[in-house]
């Protein structure tokens, strides 16, 4: 069985059992984590000190819109690429450490399927409060190709665009709803161990009904201690 201290200290190297994830499975993937002579890693601000996820610069697979892309290998390990631009500057107003911080949330949380909160969590490590905020408004690679098209579609049915804007802002400012009443609560290491339906959850519950929700043994038992050990030990204050 994994102690605390390992749980811990696999947490900050950006190691974080999925919530389906057998015991197993994530011991399975720390030991293929090992460390990369990437210097980039150095220059990232997040809660991970991420060294074991391969960094890549290609356009290749890349929409035009996006600066970078997470990918997940067959064995269930995550490597990023970046725009080649990022090889000497910037993207669209985002650095190359910007990016690697936003992508470091999306390998660390490589075993979570939860589209809701995903894109919310990782645009958390933006510096300026309008990229955190209406950077997710998009939470699925497929999204902004819809909005396009409607916008096309609006040169005959104004509405259109404008009915679909209107729906994603307000879907956008929902989640952010839930997210800060979570954060209010407890920190973001705490957070970023959570799916979509815990997370709507815990926006309603007091700390004392989320311990007993967690103690009812609804996660697997690894995953339970990690949440409970940074919950008790990182609790926003």
């Amino acid at each position: 069985m994994i102690d605390d201290i390992a749980l811990l200290e696999y947490f900050h190297r950006g190691l974080i059992p999925g919530p389906e994830e057998s015991e197993e499975a994530f011991l399975k993937r720390t030991l293929q984590a090992k460390p990369l002579a990437h210097l980039e890693w150095n220059e990232v601000s997040s809660p991970f000190k991420i060294d074991w996820v391969p960094i890549s610069y290609s356009n290749h697979q890349i929409a035009w819109w996006e600066g970078a892309a997470t990918w997940i290998s067959t064995d269930q390990l995550p490597s990023i690429q970046l725009r080649k631009i990022f090889q000497k500057g910037s993207f669209l107003g985002y650095s190359r450490s910007e990016v690697l911080s936003h992508e470091a949330i999306h390998a660390a949380r490589v075993r979570f399927e939860e589209p809701h909160f995903e894109e919310i969590l990782a645009y958390s490590t933006a510096p300026q409060a309008w990229k955190r905020f209406f950077g997710p408004l998009f939470s699925r690679t497929w999204e902004p190709l819809v909005l396009m098209l409607s916008v096309v579609l609006g040169i005959f049915w104004p509405l259109i665009p404008v009915l679909l804007i209107g729906l994603s802002l307000g879907w956008l400012c929902y989640r952010q709803w839930i997210f800060k009443k979570c954060c209010r609560k407890f920190s973001l290491t705490f957070v970023l161990c959570l799916t979509d339906k815990e997370m709507k959850k815990f926006a309603w519950m007091s700390e004392k009904e989320i311990q007993a929700y967690l103690e009812k043994g609804l996660t697997p038992l690894f995953r339970l201690r990690q949440i409970l050990f940074n919950g008790n030990v990182l609790r926003r204050r």
